[in-house]
């Protein structure tokens, strides 16, 4: 049985895959994820829990691993030349050159493979050498545990399909609503991947034996009850569970979520010394003060955080006015870095509308 864990922000999913490694030690495990940083986050994990990688665990970042186990092997069936690196793409590589032109379509004219198209030579790669690609892959390891799945799209998904179809124990750990990253730009499975996702593996449970787990991982134990109320807001009446805290801040004061008003913000910051939250470089802050962009953000747990949300956010959180699903994550991923407070700057445009969070005011 496969199985995929929608995890709260806060609840644990590095932790949970290490932990489910380490329980699982006659196996041969392989655990991926996209980013680099996060690949350091799981074997400094392990390090902590067990003092050692385990010789029976493997640990590679996503795109290693299609290019080291899946590519590789079998290029010989679609190409030639040796594959050796990754040209890593920001947006879309080469879309009007058709796959039959084989060097320009997947590769750079220095043979680099685009990140965008390594998922999908690696699937063309196992179509043409009738399933030898996956079948090696069941022949390496016993399971593989996918941390932060919502980052993959495009091909990535159909080559988590053919994993699926193996005799690989595959887990896959994630949370959509936190979909600030994603492997590539493809237009290809758009409406499947990152705030999807969750409904898309609902559609296919059945299809792929999957096993949907929405509440071992849904407790915060990050946050406060009051921010995790608040994040809970912004999904409210679609289709995901409601986080629960358990965290106990041990006597702190000012805790919650709360308005600063533009003309206040040096005084919030000089008292709380939360950590500055932006959207863009572009906007302002105080630069005595450190700070992330939102997507930088991610992964982060922070004592307390003062955001400076974009216009469509105070629209949402003054004038009910629906959020899109890029700037809903952002804001979501924001909002749950915080263990005790958050502070939310409000333009002074917005001084004449009410909501229902309390404003902070200095005290004299």
């Amino acid at each position: 049985m496969n199985k995929v864990i929608i995890a709260a922000a806060g609840s644990g999913k590095t932790t949970h895959i290490v932990e489910e490694a380490c329980r699982n030690k006659n196996k041969h495990i392989l655990i991926t994820t996209y980013t680099d940083a996060n690949t350091e986050e799981i074997k400094h994990k392990f390090y902590d829990k067990c003092g050692c990688i385990p010789n029976n665990v493997s640990i590679k970042p996503w795109f290693s691993f299609l290019l080291s186990q899946c590519v590789r092997p079998y290029q010989g069936k679609l190409y030639q030349q040796r594959i050796d690196n990754l040209f890593l793409i920001s947006g879309q590589s080469v879309p009007f050159i058709p796959e039959k032109n084989i060097p320009l379509h997947y590769f750079d004219k220095n043979g680099k493979i685009y990140s965008d198209k390594i998922s999908k030579f690696a699937y063309r790669c196992n179509d043409l050498s009738k399933g030898m690609v996956i079948y090696r892959l069941s022949q390496i390891y016993d399971a593989i545990y996918i941390d932060e799945t919502q980052d993959l799209s495009g091909w990535d998904l159909d080559f988590l399909y053919l994993l699926f179809l193996s005799d690989i124990e595959i887990l896959c750990v994630g949370d959509p609503r936190q979909s600030t990253l994603r492997t590539n730009n493809s237009s290809k499975n758009k409406n499947k991947s990152q705030i999807n996702l969750l409904s898309h593996f609902k559609s296919i449970a059945s299809k792929y034996s999957l096993e949907i787990d929405e509440q071992t991982l849904n407790t915060n134990h990050r946050s406060v009850k009051e921010i995790c109320d608040f994040s809970n807001r912004l999904y409210e009446n679609e289709d995901w569970p409601i986080t629960q805290s358990d965290f106990n801040p041990n006597g702190e004061s000012h805790l919650g979520v709360f308005l600063v008003d533009c003309r206040n913000v040096d005084n919030y910051l000089a008292k709380y010394t939360p950590i500055q939250l932006r959207d863009k470089i572009n906007v302002p802050i105080n630069m005595d003060f450190p700070v992330f962009n939102f997507g930088k953000s991610k992964g982060l747990t922070l004592q307390r955080v003062l955001i400076y949300p974009t216009d469509t956010m105070m629209d949402w959180l003054f004038k009910g006015t629906a959020l899109q699903n890029g700037t809903k994550c952002k804001f979501y991923v924001a909002i749950t870095r915080a263990r005790l407070s958050v502070g939310i700057v409000r333009k002074q445009k917005y001084a004449r509308f009410s909501c229902s969070l309390p404003l902070w005011i200095p005290k004299e």
